[in-house]
């Protein structure tokens, strides 16, 4: 949890942690910590991520040590493997990729542009499924 001094806010350090790029962590003898961060002006906005970026950094990660694009099958093994859901880690590659940070590129070399329409689409029966990908057979990469 972040507790910001002057403004009486919480958010979990979990989903926000760019708040505690200027903090001070102490640890607490039950194992978790407190974040304390101060001198934020009350009219300071607060910048939050547009997506999720502890699987931004594990998808990142994940293409600095193979040095491809990320396949389905590649977040398929990254969920599994650290107990995230499937659908929590495609959406933060379409999120990635809507907000310009990586894009995707289809198994036959076309970049294709990921927008809020196809995601609204892919996403509007609730959780994203196998078969709600099937056209995407190619990779998100960063392109930075």
């Amino acid at each position: 949890m972040v507790i910001l001094a002057d403004r009486g806010v919480y958010l979990d350090i979990r989903r926000h942690p760019v708040v505690c790029l200027f903090a001070k962590i102490n640890i607490v003898p039950s194992g978790g910590c407190i974040v304390v961060v101060t001198g934020v002006s009350k009219d300071q906005p607060i910048a939050v991520p547009k997506w999720d970026v502890a699987l931004a950094a594990l998808m990142r990660e994940e293409y600095q040590k193979t040095g491809n694009a990320l396949k389905l099958d590649d977040l398929r093994r990254l969920s599994g493997a650290y107990a995230i859901r499937f659908d929590d880690i495609v959406v933060t590659a379409f999120e990635l990729c809507l907000y310009g940070e990586w894009q995707y590129r289809a198994a036959n070399g076309t970049v294709r542009e990921m927008t809020r329409e196809i995601f609204a689409e892919l996403t509007s029966a609730g959780r994203l499924k196998d078969r709600d990908l099937v056209d995407f057979d190619g990779g998100w990469s960063p392109l930075q």
